[in-house]
């Protein structure tokens, strides 16, 4: 599984963050049309650690996810939910057959897109994963 896959199955498994965006999680970007409140996510920075004395590989990216809603509150409440999903997340993303990881949050913001009136609330996690 890849940590993109296991991200993925982890923000769709979330018992919170399901009750308000069932499997309206996306990569990159919101599909043309879809219904909010949903859940985008992505890779803003990357950065790999050398393997040492025979261990594998470090990834450390910065990965932003992103509450999207048609309004303030319903972002501010979605993203609760995925920090409570991700922060100081610590053992096998994506279950058991997923990828060992560790989250760390770095920093949150507010947007507003003034053509689609839609609300963002990217929240920006350190991660440590094994490649």
């Amino acid at each position: 599984m890849t940590f993109e896959e296991a991200l993925s199955t982890e923000l769709k498994a979330h018992e919170g963050l399901a009750a308000l965006v069932g499997a309206r999680v996306y990569p990159v970007e919101l599909p043309p049309g879809a219904t909010l409140p949903a859940v985008i996510f992505k890779r803003i920075s990357g950065a790999r650690l050398p393997a040492f004395a025979g261990n594998a590989k470090m990834a450390t990216p910065r990965i932003q996810v992103t509450a999207c809603a048609a309004d303030y509150i319903g972002a501010l409440t979605v993203a609760a939910q995925v920090r409570a999903c991700l922060d100081e997340f610590s053992g096998m993303l994506g279950g058991a057959l997923g990828v060992r990881s560790f989250f760390v949050l770095m920093n949150d913001d507010d947007l507003l897109d003034p053509e689609t009136h839609t609300y963002y609330k990217p929240t920006d996690f350190e991660v440590y994963y094994d490649e």
